[in-house]
């Protein structure tokens, strides 16, 4: 057992260490676990793990969920293509879900960008469709065990124009947010869309950058309030590179104008967190031509700059870039890139950008493009590694400790206290303790605690009540998944004797007699007697009071009364009054000055606002101030009264006042809910004392407010057309044109009964919208937003969606090309429908054993094949007939099948070899072939009869 004295004398140095050099915090040591992980400042590290095996891994993005796993999208070259894939994770590395590819496109699906929520993952990226690039978007919902493609691949964003370098964001309430590049405009401008979850349009696309200059590498965050945050790289001649900042409302609208924020570099990126209404901003960025280093800036809600550009990284050869940013619990972690060796480096620090722990290595070599989120119990990241050209996906995640001061306990013997507590951590760590009285701090140590650790100290405190309380990392230098439970209190007293008087001045007119009152208040833990004296001049007054205050329990304010008679030759100015108590328990005296004060007359002054304005259906206050510029002490009564019978509160008030003291006072008044605008209500306030009055008289005038609801009262269903009857109410308190239009898709087929609506408060209308969607619109569902406006102002949107039934309907049209030697047939098929079809043929011959060459779009088929058929489409098909049959005639059959319902079978006759001709065939052939010769011979017989018969007469 030799070896308990060196281990508790290291630990003593360990403490005392801590002491004396309190600038190094004991969690930043790193500590070696079994399995490989390791501690480092506060946070467990796993092990690394490789997440990918084949093709060529890239542009990896991460987000967490809700119970802790990692969700992984990334581009892949597997199949001779970009595509985009998908994986989930757990915090050891462990695939819940394997690879899965979302894209399945003969071109290049690249650069892609992911939010994901509680079940389900939101992917936009970049496509290359027809020479530009286009964005596209998926939603995928997963469990445990699967996932689910719910929306494929759809194009959100396409033109004659490209598209890059999408970013989307999630806010509180579900609404995406999305920005990308986009040179429409003949150069590169940031662009802002918000879409719902199936990636449909839910307004206008913005031109965020608003610049004829190139604007690039966009980045978003959104608030708690539903606003976005838009941040990018501005490219001009001069003065250069500059990262600026825009906000945007839900709705679309600019909140601040462009700002700049920093000079940046050429290749600088960028990556925004929010956290308690402020913006966290890091970027890489190369100052002075020398390496990039990644620089913090902290900026207010309105993109004004806090703390101004502050360097994070080590100044050395190295380029520090690909900075990726997470804030949480008033700690930042931030992960970038050092090249050129490619390693992935990460470390924590406060919010103004100090660091709180050490700077270390993720990765090894050969580690490029990182990214990181942070859930609540964890931090995941992922990389790329070059693997022999090649790069592949790894990943490490970090685990958050818990700290828990599981026990308290508090022994009193006096003054005389034994704290016992005991501490547990998820993991081994060294923490800081702290042990409080109410707010004072008592003793502050460090202790490592392996699994738990109980702790036992001796002190004293003086009496009374107090509240000890026991804190692990009082300094919050280690982020927690729960601060919840690092602390205990425990109440304790301490008996004691203790007492305070409580007194208040007085004014009195010359030749009065009134009482005055002061109290005594038992502040100890035991009842006590007091004995009490009052010093005056006993020339201008007499008193008479009790010598002897008895039985005062704790916490007991006793009223002492005073009798005060003001002789009436007194003048008028201020006279000391000295009351002194004493304890009979431990004759501890309390002396205290009361002021009189003699009043000849008085006189006040009051401030109020005259006119008012007040909106319906909301408090609003009435602000007077009352200034007493008399010479005494003054009380004042207040009273309200009203025109009309509006709720308030207020009125029938005392204040006292000293001279030269003002006071405000607030009366609160309600305005009923639909009070017309700009009625008009007059309170009427008086203020008196014993020997004053003054009147003020306050008009209040009700506010305008535009308001309406909307409903939709019918939608009624024709063949192809709708009639939609909406009611509309004016809500507000004003008689109010309102203006209405329409939006959406099939907005352009519809027909409103009224577009402008004159409404007095609280009047209903009817309008009606006729829609008809014609034949040829593709089956679906579509929405109609019916928008009410008032001065160019949205105040409600109501959506319909109308559906489109789908229309089957296949022609089918069969030509014999060939027969004799060889056989064809030539198939056209037609969808003259509106909605997409799969059409399944089958030729055969009939009682034969015949194989049939079926030919479309440039390949072969046997007997049968199936072709997907879009609105409109023809195709067409040649059957050729490879098997020799019999010299004859034969039939085939053709049977021809779809999705939608079709079940159609032709049959065609076809002759197999080559023909004999029939004596009429003949004689028609010889015929033909000889009739230059038949002709002549014709004539010679018809000149030899007319010869005959006529000229020889």
């Amino acid at each position: 057992m030799m070896w308990k004295q060196p281990f508790s004398e290291f630990l003593l140095l360990l403490l005392l260490s801590t002491l004396i050099f309190p600038s190094i915090t004991p969690h930043s040591i790193a500590q070696n676990l079994n399995s490989g992980y390791e501690i480092r400042d506060g946070i467990k590290w796993h092990p690394t793990e490789r997440l990918t095996w084949i093709g060529d891994s890239r542009n990896p993005q991460i987000a967490r969920d809700g119970v802790g796993n990692y969700h992984i999208v990334w581009q892949d070259k597997r199949d001779g293509n970009w595509e985009i894939y998908y994986l989930k994770v757990n915090l050891d590395g462990f695939k819940l879900l394997n690879d899965t590819r979302i894209t399945k496109y003969d071109g290049d699906d690249i650069n892609p960008s992911m939010v994901s929520t509680q079940n389900t993952v939101f992917i936009v990226w970049q496509r290359l469709v027809n020479s530009h690039w286009a964005i596209y978007f998926s939603r995928i919902s997963y469990t445990d065990e699967n996932i689910m493609i719910e929306v494929p691949p759809k194009p959100i964003v396409q033109g004659d124009y490209n598209c890059t370098d999408p970013k989307i964001t999630i806010d509180y309430y579900g609404n995406l947010h999305l920005v990308w590049q986009d040179d429409r405009n003949g150069n590169w401008d940031i662009m802002y869309e918000l879409i719902d979850k199936n990636g449909n349009p839910k307004g206008s696309i913005k031109d965020v950058s608003s610049d004829k200059s190139d604007s690039i590498r966009p980045n978003i965050v959104v608030d708690r309030q539903e606003n976005s945050h838009i941040f990018w790289i501005d490219v001009k001649s001069v003065p250069g590179y500059s990262l600026l900042y825009r906000k945007l409302s839900l709705d679309g609208k600019f909140l601040t104008g462009v700002k700049k924020i920093s000079i940046v570099s050429p290749q600088s990126t960028l990556d925004a967190f929010y956290y308690n209404n402020s913006l966290y901003l890091t970027f890489s960025c190369s100052r002075e031509d020398l390496a990039y280093e990644i620089i913090y800036t902290q900026l207010n809600s309105v993109g004004d700059t806090v703390i101004d550009d502050k360097n994070l990284t080590p100044l050395d050869s190295k380029d520090s870039i690909l900075p990726s940013l997470n804030v949480r619990d008033d700690a930042m972690f931030v992960v970038w890139n050092d090249i050129p060796q490619g390693t992935v480096r990460f470390s924590s620090f406060n919010l103004n950008g100090g660091r709180r722990g050490e700077i270390f290595n993720i990765s090894e070599e050969k580690a490029f493009n990182p990214a990181m989120d942070t859930g609540e119990r964890s931090i995941g990241i992922v990389w790329e590694k070059d693997i022999n050209g090649r790069r592949y996906l790894y990943f490490r995640s970090g685990e958050f400790p818990n700290l828990q001061v599981k026990k308290l306990s508090i022994k009193e013997i006096g003054e005389n206290l034994t704290l016992s507590a005991t501490f547990q951590s998820t993991f081994p760590l060294t923490v800081e303790y702290c042990v409080c009285s109410e707010d004072n701090e008592m003793i502050y140590s460090a202790i490592f605690i392996e699994m738990e650790k109980r702790i036992s100290l001796n002190f004293t405190l003086s009496p009374g009540t107090h509240n000890i309380t026991v804190y692990l990392d009082p300094k919050n230098y280690i982020v927690e998944y729960s601060e919840g439970d690092n602390f205990k209190s425990q109440s304790i007293f301490v008996k004691s004797f203790s007492f305070q008087i409580e007194v208040s001045n007085f004014t009195i007119e010359a030749g009065e007699r009134k009482n005055v009152s002061f109290y005594i208040i038992n502040e100890g833990n035991w009842e006590d007697n007091y004995s009490v004296s009052i010093t005056y001049n006993t020339s201008f007054f007499s008193l008479n009071y009790s010598k002897i205050v008895e039985n005062v329990t704790p916490g007991e304010r006793r009223e002492i009364i005073m009798e005060i008679e003001a002789f009436s030759c007194i003048l008028s100015s201020s006279y000391e009054f000295f009351i002194n108590v004493t304890s009979l328990q431990t004759h501890r005296f309390v002396e205290r000055k009361i002021s009189g004060y003699v009043l000849p007359f008085s006189n006040l002054t009051i401030g109020f606002t005259p006119r008012i304005e007040i909106q319906p259906g909301k408090w609003g206050y009435i602000n007077i101030s009352l200034y007493n510029n008399g010479n005494s002490r003054e009380t004042y009564f207040l009273s309200f009264r009203e025109d009309k019978p509006w709720p308030f509160q207020g009125g029938g008030e005392n204040i006292t006042l000293n001279p030269g003291d003002a006071w405000e006072y607030k009366l609160k008044i309600y305005v009923p809910q639909n009070t017309p605008a700009y009625e008009k209500n007059m309170v009427n306030i008086t203020i008196h004392s014993s020997t004053i009055t003054r009147y003020a008289n306050i008009v209040l005038v009700v506010k305008p407010v535009y308001a309406v609801s909307a409903e939709i009262l019918s939608i009624v269903k024709k063949e192809e057309s709708y009639r939609i009857t909406a009611s509309i109410k004016n809500t507000g308190n004003i008689a109010t044109l309102f203006n209405l239009n329409l939006s959406g898709e099939i907005s352009s087929f519809t027909m409103m009964s009224s577009s402008h609506l004159f409404l007095q408060p609280q009047e209903n209308a009817s309008v009606v919208f006729n829609v008809y969607l014609p034949p040829t619109l593709m089956a679906g569902t579509y929405p109609l937003y019916i928008n009410i406006l008032h001065d160019n102002i949205t105040l409600q949107s109501l959506q319909v969606k109308l559906s489109v039934e789908e229309r089957h309907f296949i022609k089918i049209n069969i030509e014999k090309i060939q027969e004799g030697t060889s056989i064809k047939f030539g198939i056209e098929i037609k969808n003259e429908g509106n909605a997409p079809d799969v059409v399944k043929i089958q030729v055969g011959t009939i009682n034969l054993n015949a194989t049939w060459l079926i030919s479309y779009q440039g390949k072969n088929y046997t007997n049968e094949t199936a072709i997907y058929l879009k609105p409109n489409e023809t195709a067409y098909l040649v059957a050729i007939l490879t098997t020799p049959l019999k010299e004859g005639t034969h039939s085939v059959l053709m049977h021809f099948t779809s999705a939608s319902g079709l079940n159609r079978t032709m049959e065609e006759k076809f002759f197999v070899g080559i023909k004999k001709k029939s004596f009429l065939d003949q004689m028609l052939s010889f015929i033909l072939g000889n009739i230059l010769y038949i002709g002549i011979a014709a004539g010679a017989v018809g000149g030899i009869l007319i010869y005959k018969f006529k000229l020889k007469k």
